[in-house]
């Protein structure tokens, strides 16, 4: 038994070290494309949609797609207001009072996370993926993007049904 615990713990590190590494050699990433948002079947025109954003980690390339979070919360009927103080973004949904922190966490050096709740609430956090290992958004331009999986999580535990079509790089929710 003790060497199974061993081994687990060992292969934890391993990868714990492995995913410091792969941080530290990922580049911060070019965007080339942009994609298109509806919002309950209208199609939100801004310039702060969508972006497809290419990163190499190592010989490896991928793309990840960026959802603009005030864009798409202010189609959604929300007032949205950041508070440069607290790095902090409050925001409305169908009555609820909400707020997502960009904070530092102790034990993970160098990375900013996004953190969701109730404003009411602070025990009732929304669960986002962090895609990649990453921190779940990216800041452009002054703007808060929210990662892939981490963008859908919100909107999904917001209760708005949402569809992705990646090929074309549509971005569809319906919050009715």
């Amino acid at each position: 038994m003790k060497k199974i615990i061993c081994l687990l713990v060992s292969f934890i590190a391993l990868f714990a070290i492995m995913g410091v590494v792969a941080l530290e050699t990922r580049t911060e990433g070019e965007i080339i494309d942009r994609g298109t948002i509806f919002v309950n079947g209208v199609e939100i025109e801004t310039e702060d949609t969508i972006l497809i954003a290419k990163y190499f980690l190592r010989e490896i390339t991928f793309e990840e797609m960026l959802f603009p979070l005030r864009t798409i919360l202010e189609a959604l009927g929300s007032t949205v207001y950041w508070e440069d103080e607290t790095r902090s973004i409050f925001f409305d949904f169908a009555g609820v009072e909400y707020v997502a922190q960009l904070r530092r966490l102790d034990h993970v050096p160098g990375l900013e996370f996004i953190f969701v709740n109730e404003v009411k609430n602070p025990n009732s956090r929304i669960e986002l993926h962090l895609d990649g290992g990453v921190s779940g958004f990216r800041m452009i331009n002054n703007r808060i993007y929210l990662i892939g999986r981490s963008g859908l999580d919100l909107l999904e535990a917001l209760g708005c049904r949402v569809e992705i079509d990646i090929e074309n790089r549509i971005l569809r929710i319906y919050s009715y």
